[in-house]
């Protein structure tokens, strides 16, 4: 369904090869979708989603069967499960076979907050002609407080270097960029999740999150 002038990096840590860690959620109720967030990569493989539920407003969802993660983010459509607390919460119980980090650790069973219906990500695309990337958002928002700082993109081979942040047509957040030196990972576009930088109409703001870019001419 979400973060960053920076790339999720984990904090440090005493062991030599950490499990990755849940970063960030947000769910979206209305159009049954999800985006989660880990501060590594994770093995790009479909996992059981009966091991991962997502409590909101008195109900329980679940992703769709043959969700897998994409980089270091889940995101997919979801179905109501079953009416239940109201919790706000990401409970996550496939230790040790479901969700395993690229270097082979796997994630360890949790349960963190979660946020629901805010404006989330949709897709991002990359207009090489226009030197420009455009996220669409699951509604229109305007900018308050965020700044291209807020804002970081990597496609392979380049870093790109954000120049500015506008909305066009409401729905979709235009970063204009540059090339800006050799970079290496999957193809990113994220946002940092700025405290009232970019808003719906209701004043709820855009969570960090960080998706994956396609790339146009």
């Amino acid at each position: 369904m979400v973060a960053l002038a920076r790339r999720f990096a984990p904090q440090p840590q005493l062991v030599l090869n950490p499990a990755p860690l849940y970063v960030a959620g947000v769910i979206d109720t209305v159009g049954l979708s999800a985006t989660l967030v880990f501060d590594q990569d994770l093995v790009e493989s479909v996992f059981d989603p009966t091991k991962l539920f997502l409590l909101f407003g008195g109900s329980s969802y679940k992703f769709v069967a043959g969700t897998k993660p994409d980089g270091n983010v889940i995101q997919g459509d979801v179905l109501f499960v079953s009416f239940g607390p109201p919790l706000t919460e990401v409970v996550y119980s496939g230790f040790p076979t479901e969700l395993v980090g690229v270097t082979g650790v796997p994630v360890d069973n949790f349960t963190e907050p979660l946020q629901g219906d805010v404006p989330v990500p949709v897709s991002a695309e990359y207009s090489v002609g226009n030197s420009w990337i455009d996220i669409q958002m699951s509604e229109a928002v305007f900018i308050n407080t965020a700044t291209k700082s807020n804002f970081f993109a990597i496609v392979e081979p380049n870093i790109l270097n954000i120049q500015s942040v506008s909305i066009v047509g409401g729905d979709i957040v235009r970063l204009g960029i540059s090339i800006d030196g050799p970079g290496v990972g999957p193809d990113r576009v994220g946002y940092d999740g700025q405290v009232d930088g970019i808003e719906n109409a209701g004043g709820d703001d855009v969570p960090l999150f960080e998706i994956a870019i396609d790339t146009v001419a």
